[in-house]
């Protein structure tokens, strides 16, 4: 366990290590060298890692008609629920239209499943909301009061986006309608990979959806575990293998030096089908990336070489 960061480590580059596509947005977003390294060397993974997985398992492990009604959070979602509930005034007011931006972009109020990835004290846990229950899966087994206030706070969301798009009425989201139920689950046994267990968690929880219609906490109990840091790489290989990156050290003082490189990019368009051109200041780096182009392997250039890139 470690505070989160999402820093690129001393002496890293700051160009892309691969590109993900997300598939609600169709956006790409960077994957960096130190988000790769924290998987490889067994540290504690960052909001970002957990956000960008739980997205790519939902899209890849259930159909359209599933995504329709299961929504999954972003991190550190409970932590704006408790800003909320401790401010007041214009600062709680403030704090009610961000929670209700949420509720409303996920589109909650039609959902039958909704899950929480939470981390309190730098420890990861899955919430779920699902068949009027709500489930919190640790890996550690030992936040059971710690559960008990994630599904007040739960609670409270819910029922506050319910009051603001339904309009008030009677406490929906109480203790006695949606109970905790905090099942026994797999334990980790160190202190760095409750993230792991937290996807693999919702790896299973969404498998059951996909091949039953329903879910029981036995789905998890007593499995062994899908997700590994291992197939967490591979899938992070797999987008690095349709970003290709080459990088030449330049001085961007040198206007020769600079034009030089531009043209070698510019050669290598023929290969792409588009690309996008950045340079870095401060790293003096070039760096090319083309977002359509399939290749085998990443490319490294020395200082002024031409920056050939391989036929598609």
């Amino acid at each position: 366990m470690a505070s989160s960061s999402n820093q690129a480590g001393a002496g890293q580059s700051n160009a892309p290590y691969a590109f993900y596509k997300n598939n609600s947005t169709q956006k790409r977003r960077p994957i960096s060298e130190e988000f790769v390294n924290r998987i490889k060397n067994n540290r504690w993974l960052t909001d970002e890692h957990i956000e960008i997985f739980s997205e790519v398992f939902l899209y890849q492990n259930t159909c359209k008609n599933i995504r329709n009604t299961v929504k999954i959070l972003e991190p550190f979602i409970l932590t704006k629920i408790n800003e909320y509930l401790i401010a007041t005034g214009e600062a709680r007011q403030m704090r009610e239209r961000v929670l209700l931006k949420s509720y409303q972009k996920k589109n909650l109020k039609d959902c039958r499943v909704v899950i929480f990835p939470v981390e309190i004290q730098s420890h990861w846990m899955l919430a779920i909301v699902y068949g009027n229950q709500i489930f919190v899966f640790d890996s550690l087994q030992t936040y059971l009061a710690t559960a008990k206030i994630i599904a007040e706070r739960i609670r409270a969301f819910l029922q506050l986006g319910a009051d603001h798009f339904r309009g008030p009425g009677e406490q929906i989201y109480n203790e006695e309608q949606y109970p905790l139920v905090y099942p026994p689950c797999p334990v980790q046994g160190n202190t760095y990979d409750c993230g792991v267990f937290t996807l693999d968690f919702l790896l299973k929880f969404l498998n059951a959806l996909k091949n039953h219609s329903l879910f029981k906490p036995e789905d998890i109990i007593g499995k062994e575990l899908q997700v590994t840091r291992q197939l967490l790489l591979s899938r992070i290989e797999t987008w690095a293998r349709k970003t290709n990156t080459a990088w030449v050290d330049i001085d961007p003082a040198d206007d020769k030096e600079v034009s030089k490189v531009v043209a070698s990019l510019k050669n290598a368009r023929k290969f792409c089908k588009q690309k996008s051109i950045f340079i870095n200041a401060i790293e003096h780096r070039f760096y090319i990336s083309p977002q359509r182009v399939r290749v085998s392997k990443r490319i490294k250039v020395k200082k002024g070489a031409e920056v050939q890139l391989p036929n598609t």
